[in-house]
């Protein structure tokens, strides 16, 4: 079984080194939605369980009267747009997360601050960490970034049509930093992704993960979720075509070692 986004939440939180890398985030509720969206310039709620870009919107705030909703229900791949003026419409974006009220379905959704990204691009970084020999080792990462509908609304998912960078490409041609900014970065990710999966394997029995992270404006890295299913398609599109293969391979060993562990305690 895996870990809700809640849960994932409160897990890391645990460890006070990862504060200033986690977003302010709580439990949905109508009354804690108003809060956020008046609280903040932009929130995100996200489907405490879904995945693939479902379940999840952007709430903006473009005047004191004025907040726009942005995103994707859990059921269908719509687009849904729409402006929030009164109490009467927050309660209209209720009944859109609680289609199935009627039938007593309350699944659980959160509410996170959103992050003003570095260049005022939407991206996100998505960092492929296995557990090798007993060792988590980073195997590879490369760079999400929105285009067309998912300019407006952030959700940076290649489910969603997200372009796919490399990491080095992401980093020094679209957010221009130069080589030393560009490996203090990395290094930095990687430190994060291995300690977020440590904190992770405390409750989760999971040999990899693959973590989402974002820059901040004061060039903070920012841990969005945790995946711990995560697809590797994405890596199969970078010119490097090693990064999949060390993944598919790493996989292939875990596999042969589970097997074998499970025979030695037979």
């Amino acid at each position: 079984m895996t870990l809700s986004k809640w849960d994932q939440y409160q897990l890391l939180l645990s460890d006070q080194s990862l504060h200033p890398h986690i977003p302010k985030t709580t439990i949905y509720d109508l009354s804690t939605l108003i809060y956020f969206s008046r609280r903040f310039r932009y929130i995100y709620v996200k489907h405490n369980t879904s995945g693939q870009g479902r379940g999840i919107f952007k709430i903006e705030k473009t005047s004191e009267d004025h907040i726009i909703v942005n995103g994707y229900p859990t059921l269908g791949k719509e687009q849904l747009v729409f402006t929030i003026h009164s109490l009467e419409d927050f309660y209209r974006f209720h009944t859109i997360l609680y289609p199935q009220y009627k039938l007593n379905h309350f699944p659980t959704y959160i509410i996170q601050e959103g992050i003003q990204s570095l260049k005022n691009v939407p991206f996100s970084i998505r960092v492929h960490v296995q557990k090798m020999n007993d060792d988590w080792t980073i195997s590879g990462m490369y760079g999400k970034v929105a285009k067309g509908e998912t300019v407006e609304n952030g959700i940076v998912n290649t489910h969603k049509g997200a372009d796919v960078y490399s990491i080095d490409s992401l980093l020094t041609h679209l957010l221009q930093m130069d080589t030393q900014a560009s490996f203090t970065t990395i290094k930095t990710i990687e430190t994060l992704s291995i300690l977020t999966s440590k904190i992770m394997s405390r409750v989760s029995s999971k040999k990899e993960f693959g973590i989402d992270l974002g820059i901040n404006k004061k060039k903070t890295i920012k841990i969005f979720e945790v995946n711990e299913v995560p697809g590797v398609g994405p890596f199969s599109l970078l010119p490097d075509k090693s990064i999949y293969k060390r993944i598919l391979a790493n996989r292939k060993i875990m596999k042969e070692q589970a097997v074998h562990h499970d025979k030695s305690k037979n």
